[in-house]
């Protein structure tokens, strides 16, 4: 890791070491995967089941059900949720952010499970989680306000993009520089998601109680050694996007859209590999600190 590096050791054996390493973590602890799979598995299912009740006595054997049972039709799923007879519409949403602070709370005791590479029993894990929330809510708020410029920066590309669809003579040209404009901006975002990343593992690694010297802390870490550590931040992200891409590309052209249950399965298997990602990439970081 960065202990490595610092008594001479080159990117190459960071990247090696974390990468090896941050595997290992995450097969050893991987009941902290199949955990939180299965709370997000439970709030999904308590966000759906009420809507999709309510919804099935409004659509009946109406043109609405042949509209969703043979494909899926935003616009008709919007309109559903909007009708007052639809139930449980506001918990797509809520649940959701449920999900979101959960995490924030469950953070705390899986990096420290990662940290200490060992099993953490429910009362040290959920201590651990209690201990740094806010210190995490504190940390996603100010990601949160460095995204605003991000934010703004896409919306300007997406009017300069419109602009050139209309006037340039080159009919990809809005489309040209809205593709290469996203992608720039996907890479600013996920270098700041590393360096918040690294501040999470600051924070417990030396329980350190302010936000702000963890933040100064992981920029500089992730700066001096940016190549290495944003290599394996980014190789997960791209793994896990083609894999979600894969599975997703079977839902849409070999699976049946009346098949519900086959295509359930597929979207479980699509988050797991997302949550898998996530966690794999804490536990590179947590081993790279």
């Amino acid at each position: 890791g960065v202990a490595e590096l610092r008594r001479g050791e080159g990117h190459s054996a960071m990247r090696t070491r974390a990468a090896s390493a941050g595997f290992g973590l995450l097969f050893r602890r991987q009941y902290l995967l199949w955990w939180v799979f299965a709370v997000n598995f439970v709030l999904a299912a308590l966000a759906t089941l009420p809507a999709a009740a309510s919804m099935a006595g409004v659509m009946g054997h109406s043109l609405y059900s042949n509209r969703l049972v043979t494909g899926f039709d935003v616009s008709v799923l919007i309109e559903l949720l909007m009708r007052p007879q639809v139930h449980g519409g506001t918990t797509l949403t809520l649940f959701p952010l449920i999900f979101f602070f959960f995490m924030l709370l469950a953070e705390g005791g899986i990096l420290l499970s990662y940290r200490q590479d060992r099993r953490l029993g429910a009362g040290e894990f959920f201590g651990a989680g209690g201990k740094f929330f806010w210190r995490f809510v504190r940390l996603a708020v100010c990601l949160l306000v460095l995204l605003i410029p991000v934010f703004f920066a896409w919306n300007a590309l997406s009017r300069w993009s419109d602009r050139l669809s209309s006037n340039s003579p080159n009919p990809y040209a809005g489309f040209q520089v809205e593709l290469a404009g996203g992608i720039i901006l996907l890479l600013v975002f996920l270098a700041l998601r590393l360096w918040f990343d690294m501040a999470q593992v600051r924070l417990v690694a030396s329980d350190e109680r302010s936000v702000l010297r963890a933040l100064r802390w992981a920029f500089g870490t992730t700066l001096r050694h940016f190549g290495a550590l944003y290599w394996l931040f980014l190789r997960i992200s791209v793994a896990s996007w083609l894999a979600v891409g894969v599975v997703f590309w079977i839902w849409m052209s070999l699976v049946p859209h009346e098949h519900m249950g086959l295509s359930f399965l597929l979207g479980q298997i699509a988050l797991l590999l997302w949550l898998a990602a996530r966690l794999r990439q804490g536990a590179g970081e947590t081993r790279s600190d």
